[in-house]
């Protein structure tokens, strides 16, 4: 029987180690660097296998594109200080290599700049040169897990390292397997396709409902368990720390940790649910969908130019609101004036109204888009633009209706602030879910005053406003405010009473120093630059009379039941795609359109996830940062006169331009 043929890219010690381990099963040709693999016409190994002294990430890379082009798998080992690492396996045709590993590993590291400078300098020739001190014990073990790994090769049994790499330490002898994903944006593996038209096309499918009052459809993969098997790794992992909040007083609140890949700094998904282990699941989910709202990775951007030169395909950006000239200004103002030959990215999206393809500005769709290498066109942002209608599913249609949430909630609220709208107060006795009532009976226990109101507007999406405050003279946040939207209105209550008494414990400690600041904010709000300036803002006692529109003596106040009596009354649709069909043509009789992005990056797919941003063409967005104001004229003076609200539209020297409380 023939041996088996290794190539083995190295000398040095490793090398040394792992050759006495293999050459009893194998054939052997040892070579000291990439340049010497000398592919040709029926000459070749089984398998390439680099064992290197040192982290030479270049040099295996080298090694890894000559033998994805010769169809040869390779496997990489190599030594790094005092570890080791082990894989992964690189095979043709197959998504998930030794660059999407790196990449991983270095998008988990608190400071990049220090784990490349480390690589760059193993590399160098005094560190090849310098004398390492490795145990016996630990080259024995790793040489071994080396053959081992090698002889289920051979024996075409199942392979460790398919997507997943061993680190070993010296000191302890200890080591750990970690998994990883393919990269969508690695440039050896990557299969993303182009960002074409019929990629954008929407048609739901049937959805029929476990019930007709559920709305999020059954979906067996979707496990807590699953979730961290799939993206959780402190090492290579999209998510890198799972960790429970401690200031919580209320409602156990978990944080998912997702490192950014072109900063030294992590979004946080946050889960509040009445388990931890429910809202350590929320968590995951909420940092997967950011990470899906962040950049493209799902498609690649393939339209770079102006809206004069797409105008017969694309939506004109200023229907979708952007800022006014004057806001350029502003302090802390740093985008674009728009123009229409502003050169910048398009993205195809679905439009409802017009039900084909239409190309939307890149940069209203994706947050954090940015200029990474000098080769990529520059971003030209002329707009603020957050995670606004962003939403996940376990299907597209129910991404679509989470997303539309969203944006009819913070819609709404926007309407409300502008206008000053009297909201009509909400009698929480009577609802169903009984976790409200146990909140809210929490909170007064400690003794805030907690509010809720109603600012449903014409989608009759019940929309909610909850606004808790702190009566104590002292209090280290006056106010917090949240919001909620849902067509089932007691998980709109829900939605916004578990933001609003899970945040402002945490608020209560952060802000408590900042009191000067704030105090500067009550009057300069050109101070309020950032998302958590708006919450310091309204931390301070001298903004509570800035809420006195919702709290005159003569404002309705009602039960949950008698304002959202079609809910209670009426059985909702069985077919889920048919409500949400509804639901998208009654928006139409007021907004010029619905546009339908599908974000969903590849990881997500192996679970049923679908991610989308919605845009309600129309509507208002939130923007954080006072100079970043989104105010679309039409919409603030025509919803309070459509509910009935005013007679007449508000008159624009009569808008609320207090800075927002939302956070």
């Amino acid at each position: 029987m023939n041996k088996r043929q290794i190539w083995i890219v190295g000398e040095g010690v490793l090398a040394d180690w792992v050759c006495e381990r293999l050459e009893l099963n194998f054939e052997l040709t040892r070579m000291e660097h990439s340049q010497s693999l000398a592919f040709s016409e029926g000459h070749g190994p089984d398998v390439v296998l680099s064992l290197l002294d040192r982290r030479d990430t270049d040099e295996e890379v080298r090694i890894q594109r000559l033998t994805r082009a010769h169809g040869v798998p390779y496997l990489r080992a190599s030594l790094y200080v005092d570890r080791s690492f082990l894989g992964p396996w690189s095979f043709a045709g197959q998504e998930g290599c030794l660059q999407c590993a790196e990449i991983r590993m270095r998008n988990v590291h608190p400071n990049k700049p220090i784990w490349s400078a480390v690589t760059t300098a193993q590399s160098s020739e005094s560190y090849r040169t310098a004398p390492k001190l490795w145990t016996v014990p630990f080259l024995d073990l790793f040489a071994e897990l080396v053959a081992e790994e090698l002889n289920a090769f051979a024996a075409e049994r199942d392979l460790r390292y398919v997507q997943g790499m061993y680190a070993g330490y010296d000191g302890s002898l200890k080591g750990q397997l970690h998994r990883f994903l393919p990269h969508p944006q690695c440039p050896e593996c990557s299969t993303v396709p182009d960002d074409l038209p019929e990629l954008a096309e929407l048609k739901f499918q049937p959805r029929l409902k476990p019930h007709p009052r559920a709305y999020r459809l059954p979906n067996p993969k979707l496990t807590r368990e699953n979730l961290r098997k799939e993206f959780y790794d402190w090492r290579m992992g999209l998510v890198h720390h799972l960790y429970r909040e401690t200031y919580s007083k209320f409602i156990p609140i978990t944080g998912a940790e997702l490192p950014l890949e072109t900063e030294n700094h992590t979004e946080i998904g946050f889960g509040r649910t009445v388990t931890f282990n429910d809202s350590e699941f929320t968590s995951i989910l909420e940092a997967l969908e950011r990470y899906a709202g962040m950049i493209p990775r799902g498609r690649r951007t393939m339209h770079i130019g102006s809206y004069s030169e797409f105008r017969d395909q694309a939506v004109h950006p200023p229907q979708l609101g952007i800022h006014d000239p004057e806001q350029q200004k502003e302090p802390g103002y740093r985008y674009h004036p728009y123009d229409d030959e502003l050169k910048v990215g398009w993205v195809w999206a679905y439009s409802w109204r017009e039900q084909k393809p239409v190309l939307v500005p890149e940069q209203m769709v994706y947050y954090r888009l940015s200029q990474t290498t000098p080769e990529q066109p520059p971003v030209n942002r002329f707009v603020y633009e957050t995670s606004n209608g962003c939403a996940m599913g376990g299907s597209l249609e129910e991404a679509i209706y989470y997303g539309l949430m969203e944006v009819i909630e913070r819609d709404s609220f926007l309407v409300a602030w502008y206008n000053r709208l009297q909201l009509t107060e909400l009698d929480l006795e009577g609802v169903k879910d009984q976790n409200i009532l146990l909140v809210k009976d929490r909170v007064e226990a400690m003794g805030y005053r907690l509010h809720l109101f109603d600012m449903t507007m014409e989608s009759g999406i019940p929309s909610i406003w909850a606004t808790l405050i702190n009566p104590a003279d002292d209090a280290a946040v006056k106010t917090y405010t949240a919001a909620g939207a849902h067509a089932d209105p007691e998980k709109a209550i829900m939605g916004a009473l578990v933001e609003v008494v899970t945040s402002m414990p945490i608020y209560e400690i952060s802000m408590a120093p900042k009191r000067q600041q704030a105090e500067e904010m009550v009057s300069d709000p050109t101070l309020v630059q950032t998302m958590e300036d708006h919450v310091l803002l309204y931390s301070h006692p001298d903004t509570l009379p800035r809420y006195d529109f919702l709290f005159a003596a003569d404002r309705p106040v009602k039960s949950v039941r008698e304002v959202y009596a079609k809910w209670y009354e009426e059985t909702p649709p069985e077919d889920f795609s048919a409500e949400l069909t509804g639901l998208m043509n009654q928006l139409l009789e007021h907004h010029q359109d619905i546009l339908v992005i599908d974000e969903t990056p590849p990881e997500l797919e192996s679970l049923g996830i679908k991610a989308v941003k919605v845009i309600v063409q129309g509507m208002l967005t939130m923007s954080f940062g006072h100079q970043f104001r989104r105010i679309v004229m039409e919409r603030v003076q025509q919803a309070p006169v459509t509910m009935g609200y005013r007679k007449e539209p508000i008159a624009p020297e009569e808008i609320n331009l207090h800075p927002h409380p939302f956070p």
